[in-house]
């Protein structure tokens, strides 16, 4: 049946619904590529490849309406309508009265049927030609057109605005007619509901729009099955509350209708009669259904007359919501076989559950007049917003020839430029998915409308399936697409025996006994219309997901092979293969699956034939998957017998153990031979000093865990564990241990032995490749660093500002400063181990040269030495001399110290020491230190010149003592003042230039012992000392310049330990520091000499001299303001203005 168009109230007084597609207020989607829905639109039996495109003339809406029809002769006919054609006898070429085109299914032409329409002078539709309206909107020839599904069928084709030049009164009253063909000879019967002037009800009333002046009657049509009776519906008549007529399809008498007169006024504009069908909607009589979509607020509704309009069936449905057009268009068909009718309504412009606009509803009611319905109404909805999915509905046959009756839906304004979707029938109802869609953009890329109506049910070319036609009158094209015959597979598959003993191996494959079964595949095919054999390809697999099968022929675990399969009228294919079970471990838990996948082989259409007229090629049924699959079991009684053997072997690859981090790995290469191992085991055993951390490798890592039973309680125990590893497979692995460095330099053994031991649940082919034990050697290196340095390295000693000798020796209570000692001087020690195992214990000793050999003091000690927590250090005398000290060290000494600790880092140069059986050297002459940051610029004196500042650190044996050794006597205060002799200053100038090293070699030092334990890589320890150099001790060793050395010594019984001296000699560190006495001169005056008014009188003198400058300046003009001339001012004024004009 063809669908209704789009819901639209006319204008009167002529009222027609919409005549294009084009009006519709929606918005055309953009094109997709033909190949993004070749998957989708090829997936069934509908062949898009053969179809044909059907072109109408331009503008004319060709594929309005659309029917396939086999005429009285059995000719077959694609019957498109085109109701904007011009080309029919009455129409003269320039009325658009519309045409019916009557299509050759597989010939080029398509041409109009140019007897019809038919106007006549009897009923007053021939002088309503020359009215402008008419001339401009038509009588809408080929809105509807309607053919049964049987052969030898009438053809009805229908003028919704046929009308009615009305005497009486001046009107064109488009009142409707259809034309009833058997065949193109040109007879025809026009049945016309009303064709009298008068609407007469008991007496004559003028037929207006309040009767069915304007009933629009053929709007909708359909026939009963004997095709005795048609049925018009005419929803404009009685105020467009509709109307349904019942005519006689031999003489066109019309003599029955649903009702008489117009009934309340909320039934106005109902539009009764816009969609109708036919059929046995109770299983029993035939029914005719007529929906009225805008009823209640376009929520619409259907109801049930009997086939003569006598009554109306107490049951109806309606739809869900305002506005969804419930109704707008009908289909009839048998979609679940149960002998009974169901109903297929549209609702087109029914809103999807996300609130999107004119998605569409398709409502499916079963057998919906029974008073007992079987299941409930099936609710198909849309795919895209403004698609209008339900726009066109119809029940084109058994498509795919199942026994069930299948429904095409159309929605015409979808994205692609219309979509049909085909839904098929079975024995639970309609399919809820559809099978096939059909885009416009497979066929041409400027198809619009496509599936604005639909057609289906004849079997045009005769292979035993209906074909389909679809309509796209915004392209003034329709689509005939025939559907290809549905191969129905029918047969089974065996396995033979159904429990396969493992045991018995009796084949032979590759040299090697395995057990072997038989696999029979039985096959026929069902295809209506076709007895011959068609070649097929079978794809057997065999336990496609584990594998543990092959076939002997191809050896794999798929075999595809092609046969000939004969109808079920002719004996069964039988086919049958041997598979055997393949070496290793398959699962005996899981069954063996064996399934065949049965498609067509292709077959190649000679291509000299058009596609028009080219066979279809048939298809498998897709609803009912053409794979057919069987279960066996396999069985084995004695594991040894049934499992291959595997060799497994274990290749390690040790190397030692240098103690670090805390990390260790060891590689251990396992190899799988002769077969697939399964459950395969390694067994780690190790000393519990290793804590276990994991397994590494690229690939095929096990799974691991610690065993609690292990023989020794000083070992530890993991067992890893794969599934399966492969045949000739390598696996490489490392195993990560972790320890404590310093738990591994006091292990008693110097090796840890670590075993492996690979097993599967299969006993080996040679089980003395499965176990290895490693010893692996235990290996600490450690290099230490030492470093000394000393901050300031170079310090002044100022003669006159420091303590004498006597006042070192005779101790007074006064409080004095630290610095009257003499200057200050920090050593630093320290030591790092720079990897890369860590130190276990060492002992260090700090030598510092803290008096003379006489017993004065040289580096005086004040406060305890700071170091590291970890050191343990012996003590040092603090204050000897007993000394009322004050903190104040003095600013100059505190930014030393900063600069020397913040260059602790820099390395100083070694010097080479003698060794312990060496005679102490003589003290050395060597230039004297460079002057230290801050130094004053002085020339350095000698002893003698601090004598005439008043010093009393004068020798009081007059120089016959040796500087070095103990005094005999106090110094006394008279001889400190004297000035030495003028023939002693040349050997005094001798002395200015010697410097003299002090250090543990010279003279006694004091020991400093530390012990050092756990020095871990990239630790330092430290201990750094404060020191003040008694200045009077230098002063009396008679040397300009002394350098004061205490040095590091370090000792350890850990073996390879290797000791780097960043500064010093070769077995020691040290730091050194260069002592400098400043004295000040004979005849060299302080400022604090000056007598305060010879200060006050020079500044005078120089303000005075300063004024005087001023005047004379004064005088001379200096001060005084030239003045510009008038052509310097005026150069001056045009020079500013040049400027600013520059800087706009």
């Amino acid at each position: 049946m063809a669908s209704a168009p789009d819901l639209e109230k006319p204008s009167l007084p002529f009222p027609v619904r919409k005549k294009t597609p084009r009006e519709l207020t929606v918005i055309l989607p953009v094109l997709v590529f033909m190949l993004a829905t070749l998957g989708l639109t090829s997936a069934f039996n509908l062949d898009t490849n053969l179809a044909r495109v059907l072109t109408g003339p331009n503008r004319t809406h060709f594929g309005y309406s659309v029917a396939l029809w086999a005429d009285a002769r059995n000719k077959y006919r694609l019957v498109v309508g085109a109701p904007k054609g011009t080309n029919s006898t009455d129409a003269n070429g320039t009325i658009p009265l519309g045409n019916v085109h009557l299509c050759d299914p597989f010939a080029a032409d398509c041409p109009a049927y140019l007897r019809l329409p038919k106007l006549s002078s009897e009923d007053a539709s021939e002088p309503a030609i020359s009215e402008g309206g008419l001339r401009a909107q038509g009588i809408g020839f080929g809105e509807a057109v309607f053919a049964t599904d049987s052969a030898s069928s009438k053809l009805a084709v229908c003028a919704p605005r046929y009308p009615r030049k009305a005497t009486s009164y001046t009107a064109l009253q488009p009142r409707g007619a259809c034309f009833v063909l058997q065949d193109d000879s040109g007879a025809f019967v026009k049945v016309l509901p009303y064709s009298e002037e008068c609407y007469y009800h008991q007496v004559c009333f003028k037929n207006t729009n309040v009767y069915t002046g304007y009933a629009l009657h053929g709007f909708s049509v359909t026939m009963s099955e004997d095709q005795r009776n048609i049925y018009m519906g005419g929803p404009y008549a009685f105020y467009a509350q509709g109307q349904i007529a019942r005519g006689k399809t031999g003489d066109g008498l019309v003599n029955t209708f649903n009702k008489k007169t117009y009934g309340v006024a909320s039934l106005d504009y109902t539009l009764e009669g816009w969609a109708i069908a036919i059929g046995q909607f109770d299983g029993r009589q035939y029914s005719v259904a007529a929906s009225t979509p805008a009823w209640s607020n376009s929520r619409g509704m259907v109801w049930f007359y009997n086939n003569r309009l006598s009554s109306r069936s107490l049951v109806s449905v309606f739809g869900e919501k305002n506005g969804d057009s419930f109704g707008y268009s009908l289909a009839a068909g048998d979609v679940d076989g149960d002998g009974a009718t169901d109903l297929v309504v549209g609702a087109p412009l029914a809103q999807a559950p996300n609130q999107m606009l004119d998605h569409g509803r398709v409502y499916v009611h079963y057998a919906p007049t029974n008073k007992v319905s079987k299941r409930p109404r099936l609710v198909l909805v849309g795919k895209e917003a403004w698609g209008r999915f339900g726009h066109a509905v119809s029940c084109p046959g058994d498509l795919n020839q199942d026994g069930y009756d299948d429904v095409a839906i159309g929605a015409p304004f979808s994205d692609e430029g219309g979509v049909v979707y085909i839904y098929n029938g079975g024995a639970n109802g309609l399919r809820a998915e559809y099978s096939q869609k059909i885009a416009a953009s497979q066929f041409s890329a400027g198809l619009r409308s496509f599936g604005f109506s639909i057609d289906g049910g004849i079997d045009v070319d005769s292979n035993g399936h209906p074909d389909l036609i679809i309509g796209s009158p915004e392209s003034d094209a329709a689509v005939f697409i025939r559907t290809a015959p549905v191969v129905n597979l029918v047969g089974s598959i065996e396995v033979e025996p159904r429990v396969i003993a493992m045991g018995n191996k009796s084949c032979s494959v590759g040299g090697q006994d395995v057990a072997c079964f038989n696999i029979t595949v039985n096959m026929q095919h069902r295809t209506k219309n076709v007895s011959r054999s068609l070649p097929m390809v079978f794809s057997i697999d065999l336990d496609s997901k584990y594998r543990r099968f092959a076939f002997v022929e191809g050896d794999a675990y798929r075999l595809v092979v092609q046969h000939d399969v004969r109808s079920v009228a002719d004996n069964m294919l039988s086919l049958s293969k041997v598979a055997y079970v393949k070496e290793g471990r398959p699962r005996l838990d899981v069954p063996l699956l064996v399934s065949a996948n049965v498609s067509l082989a292709p077959v190649s259409e000679p291509p000299h034939i058009p596609p028009g007229r080219r066979e279809v090629p048939i298809v498998l049924d897709l609803l009912r998957p053409p794979v057919f699959e069987a279960r066996a079991r396999l069985e084995c009684e004695d594991i040894t017998t049934c499992y291959s053997k595997p060799d497994l072997i274990l290749e390690p690859r040790p190397k030692e153990l240098l103690i670090q981090e805390g990390n260790m790995e060891i590689e251990v290469m396992l190899q799988v031979l002769q077969a697939t191992a399964y459950s395969v085991t390694l067994e780690a055993t190790y000393p519990s000093v290793l804590t276990f951390s994991h397994v590494s490798g690229t690939r095929f890592l096990p799974k691991c865990r610690e065993s609690l039973y292990v023989s020794e309680r000083t070992q530890a125990k993991q067992i890893c564990t794969y599934n399966e590893l492969g045949k000739n497979l390598r696996v490489s692995m490392f195993f990560h241990f972790e320890y404590n460095p310093l738990t591994l330099l006091v292990y008693e053994e110097r090796r840890l032995n670590v075993s492996f031991v690979a097993a599967s649940e299969i006993p080996d082919r040679n089980e003395e490749d499965n176990s290895v034990t490693l010893s692996v050697p235990v290996v600490s290196r450690v290099d230490l660093y030492t470093e000394g340095v000393s901050a300031p390295d170079n310090v002044e000693a100022r003669i006159n500002e420091t303590l004498s000798l006597r006042e070192i020796v005779n101790v007074s209570k006064a409080a004095i400063n630290r610095t009257q000692i003499g200057p200050e001087t920090t050593h630093r020690f320290t030591v790092t181990n720079r990897g890369p195992s860590p130190l276990l214990a060492a002992k260090i000793e700090i030598r510092v040269p803290l008096e003379a050999s006489n017993g004065w003091p040289l580096l005086y000690l004040v406060e305890s030495p700071v170091m590291s927590p970890s050191l343990t250090c012996s003590s040092v005398p603090l204050n000897p001399k007993k000394f009322n000290l004050t903190s104040d060290r003095g600013r100059n000494n505190d930014a030393s110290l900063a600069q020397g600790q913040s260059s602790l880092a820099t390395p100083i140069p070694t010097k080479a020491a003698p060794t312990d059986t060496e005679t102490p050297p003589t003290p050395t002459e060597t230039p004297p230190p460079p002057t230290s940051q801050g130094r004053s610029k002085r020339e350095v004196g000698n002893p003698a010149d601090g004598d005439e500042g008043g010093d009393e650190d004068d020798d009081p044996s007059e120089g016959t003592t040796p500087p070095l050794s103990p005094p005999t006597s106090l110094p006394d205060e008279d001889e400190g003042a004297r000035t030495p002799a003028s023939g002693d200053q040349d050997q005094q100038a001798k002395a200015d230039k010697k410097k003299m090293v002090l250090d543990c070699n010279t003279i006694e030092c004091h020991v400093i012992s530390c012990n050092v334990t756990s020095l871990l890589p990239d630790e330092t320890v430290y201990l750094q000392f404060t020191t003040y150099i008694t200045t009077a001790t230098i002063k009396r060793i008679g040397f300009t310049s002394v350098a004061l050395e205490s040095s590091l010594f370090i000792e350890t019984r850990q073996a390879n330990v290797s000791v780097s001296r960043g500064n010093g000699r070769a077995d020691a560190s040290t730091a050194n520091t260069h002592v400098t006495l400043i004295a000040q001169r004979e005849g060299q005056a302080s400022l604090k000499d000056v007598s305060l008014w010879k200060i006050f009188v020079a500044v005078l003198g120089a303000l005075m001299l300063l004024i005087v400058l001023i005047a004379i300046l004064h005088k001379l003009g200096f001060f005084k303001r030239k003045r510009l001339n008038e052509d310097q001012r005026e150069m001056m004024k045009q020079s500013q203005k040049r400027r600013t004009q520059y800087m706009e």
